[in-house]
C-alpha cells in the first residue's frame, strides 16, 4: 500500500519597483454630448503636450476606458436629466519613478480633475512569481522531510505538486481630486521599498521505510 504525505510550502520573492503607473480621469458633464466630448478632447490634448515636455512618449500613455452616457440626478424622488457625461480614463507609465509628482502636477495644470491612483510595480512579474514558486516547492519538500524524520521514515518520490495560491503586493496609492490635491498633496510620492510576490504550493510525496545503511 502506498504511503504518502500531503504538505504545503510557502515562498516569497521581492524586488525594488521599477515601473510607476499613474491613473488619470478626465470627466465633463455638459448639456450636449458633443460639448462634453470636446472638453474631454481638449484637456486630453493639453495633457499629452505636458507629458511630452517631461519626456514621456505617447506609447506610454493609453486610454484604459472611454465612456459617454446621459447623466441623471435624483431630485424629489425622481431622476432628472442633467446632460451628458464624457470620461476618458488614462494610464501613464514611466520607468523613471522620480517623475511621478511631476506627472501629477502636469495633469492638474492641463485641467485633469481626477487623479485616481499611483501604482508602483515591477516590470518582470513572471520572474518574481517563478522564484516564489521555486522557494515554495523547496519549502514543501523540507517540511515533508522534517515530518518524515519525526515518524522514523523518509521521503520518497514526489507524487504530485500544485501551485494553488499566489499574491502580488505592490505599492498602491489613491489620491484625492485635484481641487483638494493642490492644497494637500505631499511634495513627493514615495514608492514602496519592495514589491513582494508570495506563493503557496501543495505537494504529495511518498513515504518509505528508513532502512539503515548496510
Amino acid at each position: 500500500m502506498l504511503r504518502k504525505i500531503v504538505v504545503s510550502g510557502y515562498g516569497e520573492a521581492s524586488a525594488r519597483p521599477n515601473i510607476a503607473e499613474v491613473g488619470l480621469n478626465i470627466t465633463f458633464i455638459q448639456p450636449e454630448a458633443n460639448q462634453a466630448q470636446e472638453l474631454v478632447a481638449g484637456v486630453t490634448q493639453k495633457l499629452l503636450a505636458e507629458l511630452l515636455s517631461l519626456g514621456i512618449p505617447n506609447k506610454d500613455i493609453e486610454t484604459s476606458n472611454y465612456s459617454l452616457f446621459p447623466h441623471y440626478q435624483w431630485e424629489k424622488n425622481s431622476r432628472v436629466f442633467k446632460g451628458y457625461q464624457a470620461s476618458n480614463a488614462l494610464l501613464v507609465k514611466t520607468g523613471d519613478l522620480s517623475l511621478v509628482t511631476q506627472i501629477i502636477d502636469a495633469a492638474v495644470k492641463a485641467g485633469v480633475k481626477n487623479i485616481d491612483y499611483v501604482n508602483f510595480t515591477y516590470e518582470d512579474k513572471s520572474a518574481l512569481e517563478q522564484e516564489a514558486l521555486t522557494k515554495a516547492a523547496q519549502d514543501a519538500v523540507e517540511r515533508a522531510k522534517a515530518i518524515a524524520a519525526g515518524l522514523g521514515v523518509k521521503v520518497g518520490a514526489v507524487i504530485r505538486v500544485s501551485g494553488n495560491r499566489r499574491s502580488y503586493d505592490s505599492g498602491y496609492y489613491i489620491l484625492r481630486e485635484s481641487s483638494s490635491y493642490q492644497a494637500e498633496r505631499p511634495e513627493n510620492v514615495i514608492p514602496s521599498d519592495k514589491i513582494k510576490v508570495t506563493a503557496e504550493v501543495e505537494a504529495v510525496l511518498e513515504l518509505v521505510d528508513n532502512y539503515p545503511d548496510k
